[in-house]
């Protein structure tokens, strides 16, 4: 009910607050299909769509999964739960920081690669404790609450670097179609997002397992094409 309200706030405000910036004098039609099928066909957009929905991916599979697996089965109440989102927020902030200065130094083809590492790492660590856990050391509760945290903070940091510097690499070949191009990806990378989301709730079997080891696949495919779409950026 807070989010259809808030939503039409916005709504009205954008309506009647924020006016037109592109002038009708300098618009040209755009056939969506046309755009849709140079897209389609371009190497560099279909994997950067791809990099950006699997760190949205992690993020949105762990406001699925999360609760289940902080409240449900490591004791979290729901206040307590809630409240792990105030680093995991503070780690989000962080990572668009720390990807600002490195653009002073490194392109963004290359600074997103410190987000992808970060997620492969907080995801491979996250899944060898879980399995060291499961299979013989145990650890307590608290100790596993706080590796939970830790490692979705480190995939959030990953997920903002990554995200950012996607959509800014993703439609430099297309300015002439910006508006278009820009909807027709948002839609093409949300729509990949909601699929990895789904996997995420089809795995759910109740255990600790399925989460840590699910981004840590999700994050070896962000590295494989990676390494495919590597030769797509130019160099400046």
């Amino acid at each position: 009910i807070f989010l259809i309200f808030f939503a039409l706030c916005l709504l009205a405000f954008v309506f009647f607050g924020l006016p037109e910036t592109h002038e009708v004098t300098n618009r040209r039609k755009v056939n969506p299909l046309t755009v849709i099928k140079k897209m389609a066909t371009d190497a560099k957009v279909v994997g950067l769509a791809f990099l950006v929905a699997c760190s949205n991916g992690i993020s949105f599979s762990y406001f699925a999964e999360g609760s289940f697996y902080l409240i449900n089965l490591l004791g979290l109440s729901s206040t307590q739960f809630g409240l792990t989102f105030v680093p995991i927020s503070i780690a989000t902030m962080v990572g668009g920081f720390f990807s600002r200065k490195k653009l002073s130094y490194h392109e963004s083809s290359v600074v997103m690669n410190y987000g992808i590492a970060s997620i492969c790492i907080a995801s491979g660590l996250f899944s060898v404790i879980i399995l060291l856990h499961t299979f013989g050391l145990t650890l307590s509760n608290n100790a596993l609450i706080v590796v939970v945290i830790a490692a979705q903070m480190m995939n959030m940091f990953g997920k903002c670097i990554v995200a950012g510097n996607s959509l800014a690499l993703a439609l430099t070949k297309y300015r002439w179609c910006i508006g278009t191009a820009s909807s027709l990806f948002g839609c093409f990378y949300y729509c990949l997002t909601s699929l990895v989301t789904f996997g995420m709730g089809r795995l759910h079997n109740h255990t600790l397992l399925p989460m840590p080891l699910y981004f840590f696949a999700i994050a070896v495919a962000m590295v494989f094409v990676r390494y495919l779409i590597n030769d797509q950026f130019e160099e400046v």
